[in-house]
């Protein structure tokens, strides 16, 4: 900046003064509680911020990353267990900050505390520091120090009002072709780690496994989120809400299937975007929380439903093997991991090893369709294993497994299996499942892209942002790729998709 300019360099530390000590009249002007709740306050936002900076290359706190870390926060906990050593580091730097600005703040309340008090130096104070900011951060970037204003942003989420969500553009074009139509969304299940776990002690059940697939997003929120309300690729690409059409509820509801959400990661509260008017489309809400076990309850409880009549759409969000993968097996029953790769991998075989023998025993899969993936992948190594900012292609890597015993669903599945393999993705889930439930195929594929009973190889993938609901300043939320999303275009299924 100084070789840019000296003046600006000066009437930078001017505002930046300005701001300073208007903020800290401020804080010296409210009643000594309310101090030390805002010192509280900005010792939660700083230590958020950097920690978002630092682990997940987020360069900035807007409202569009706000609103995504607050939707996480029930991940909060794992955070700090896995990132216990960066989440001191921070909340030391964020206390050290403020240090000075709550002793000057204590000296001056003993000698100006009649002055200080006024309602009108705080409105001034609150003023000066708002214009001084908004100066700072549109004439001085890159070179201001990054916002810190997530609860400020939440604030405003919470507050949003619960957008409505219109009825189904579609109808059911004859009846379904199965009554049981399942959605299984495991949690942080890398491909690599279904091959090398999973697959063989799966290989009984004879399901059609589409290989590698592509994920929607890296992060739970924003994969649930897509995969309930289906990826309109061209409106999202152009700007539009996702949350404006049609949800997979709405679906299932007019084709006259019970919608029923079972939920292992979280009971009785919302999550991954879902707000009340989605919520109200879901007959029954099924949490469950049985610590290590949690996993195999929802097996059990989803045999139990596939054994009663009638037609019903289960979507199923597993407890799976989010990290620290260590606190997701009896770590005394299966000693001796030592490495990240290794905790997860059998994370992965004890929640979902025994997952199919559960729940599909004795089932009548004649009448059912069941498919299996994972909300998104890992990456081992430094950073976090998902939700970054700046994705690698490993965040993308998931599994894609149908199962069935319809004759005619399984019979296409398996023809788009032959082209699929090592290129499907989660964009392909949403017109399968209303497919199932009755609805014209070449409609939904119209709608949603092609599905997993087309023998056709797609010509693109898509990645959806951490949080995909545009905003003013960021109205496009996905990103196109011609091939695999953050893979170099000459490696794995780019290489054969190019060949094509």
């Amino acid at each position: 900046m100084w070789k840019a300019s000296p003046v600006s360099v000066i009437a930078y530390l001017l505002l930046y003064a300005v701001a300073g000590v208007s903020f800290g009249a401020l804080l010296m002007s409210l009643h000594r509680y309310l101090l030390l709740g805002a010192v509280v306050l900005l010792v939660v936002i700083v230590t958020t911020n950097r920690l978002a900076m630092e682990l997940l290359d987020l360069k900035v706190v807007n409202q569009q990353s706000a609103e995504w870390l607050l939707w996480e926060m029930r991940e909060a906990r794992n955070a700090v267990d896995q990132f216990s050593a960066p989440f001191a580091r921070n909340l030391a730097i964020s206390i050290a900050s403020l240090v000075p600005m709550v002793c000057v703040a204590r000296v001056a309340r003993a000698r100006f505390r009649e002055q200080l008090k006024s309602v009108p130096v705080a409105v001034g104070a609150a003023f000066l520091y708002m214009a001084s900011g908004l100066a700072l951060y549109h004439g001085f970037k890159p070179y201001i120090p990054v916002e810190s204003n997530l609860l400020v942003y939440g604030a405003g989420v919470i507050l949003q009002p619960s957008p409505d969500i219109p009825s189904v553009d579609m109808q059911p074009a004859g009846p379904p072709e199965v009554d049981q139509v399942i959605l299984v969304v495991d949690e942080s299940v890398t491909y690599e780690a279904y091959v090398t776990q999973l697959r063989a002690g799966w290989s009984s059940w004879d399901g059609i496994d589409f290989g590698e697939a592509a994920s929607l997003g890296n992060c739970s929120a924003s994969t649930n989120s897509m995969l309930r309300w289906g990826l309109r690729a061209k409106q999202m690409l152009a700007g539009a809400d996702p949350r404006l059409t049609p949800t997979i509820w709405s679906y299932a509801r007019a084709a006259g299937y019970e919608t029923i959400l079972i939920d292992g990661q979280r009971s009785g509260s919302y999550q991954n975007y879902m707000r009340g008017k989605e919520a109200a489309l879901i007959d029954r809400q099924i949490g469950i929380d049985e610590g290590f076990d949690t996993d195999l309850v929802i097996a059990r409880v989803l045999h139990e439903l596939m054994e009663q009549p009638g037609r019903r759409f289960v979507y199923i969000n597993k407890r799976g093997s989010h990290f620290p993968y260590s606190r997701r097996y009896p770590l005394d029953r299966f000693p001796g991991a030592t490495t990240a790769e290794e905790h997860h991998a059998l994370a992965v075989w004890y929640t979902s090893g025994a997952f199919l023998d559960i729940a599909l025993k004795d089932a009548a899969l004649g009448r059912a369709l069941v498919l299996y993936t994972s909300d998104h992948g890992e990456r081992f190594g430094e950073g976090s294993p998902h939700c970054n900012a700046v994705p690698v292609w490993q965040e993308s890597s998931v599994p894609l497994v149908l199962l069935t015993g319809n004759t005619t669903l399984a019979r296409q599945a398996r023809a788009a299996a032959a082209v699929l393999k090592d290129r499907a993705s989660h964009e392909q889930i949403f017109a399968t499942l209303i497919h199932a439930m009755g609805y014209d195929l070449r409609a939904a594929e119209t709608e949603y892209g092609s599905s997993l009973l087309t023998a056709r190889a797609p010509q693109r993938y898509f990645h959806v942002l951490a949080n995909p609901v545009p905003t003013k300043k960021r109205q496009k939320t996905v990103i196109e790729f011609s091939h695999f999303p953050h893979r170099p275009p000459q490696s794995g299924a780019a290489r054969s998709m190019a060949a094509d």
